[in-house]
């Protein structure tokens, strides 16, 4: 698997391009709920229809440097109940040639504003653990705020 190590300096998390919007919820990232419906307009084929409603949508995220490493720095994230779950896959070293990661879901929770590592995340991955958690929390909350301030969709956790 290409991969590249990532070191922890300075840069954060941000939305890969999706068509997600800000949602009503703990949770801030949303979609359009859908209905499929004859096309007039071609007969033949049925067209999705947004509803008006949104629900809670599972969404990537990468850092915002290191364009080459998106392979294993992407990020999962998925709303589950009232934490957040972020799949990620922590960068163990090389062998001939090969990156090696370990997948690691890390638990979020925004209301205790707290990050949760499994407890058999090794030692030597803690750190990166920790931090790459803290990034997602931060990105989780920079958004909440944005859409607090009455932004109907993010911006501001969107790349250039």
């Amino acid at each position: 698997m290409y991969g590249v190590k990532l070191d922890l300096d300075e840069w954060g998390y941000i939305l890969d391009a999706q068509s997600v919007l800000y949602g009503p919820g703990w949770y801030p990232f949303h979609q359009h709920v859908t209905r499929r419906e004859k096309d007039p307009t071609a007969p033949l084929n049925d067209r999705e229809v947004p509803t008006g409603r949104t629900v809670p949508a599972p969404v990537r995220i990468s850092p915002d440097v290191e364009n080459r490493s998106w392979r294993n720095e992407y990020v999962q994230l998925t709303p589950v109940d009232q934490r957040v779950e972020a799949r990620l896959r922590l960068y163990v070293g090389q062998r001939q040639g090969t990156t090696l990661v370990r997948t690691v879901t890390l638990q979020i929770d925004l209301r205790a504003k707290a990050v949760r590592l499994p407890a058999q995340c090794p030692d030597a991955l803690r750190q990166q653990a920790v931090t790459k958690g803290r990034r997602i929390l931060n990105l989780l909350l920079v958004a909440r705020r944005e859409r607090r301030q009455g932004a109907s969709k993010p911006r501001a956790v969107l790349g250039p």
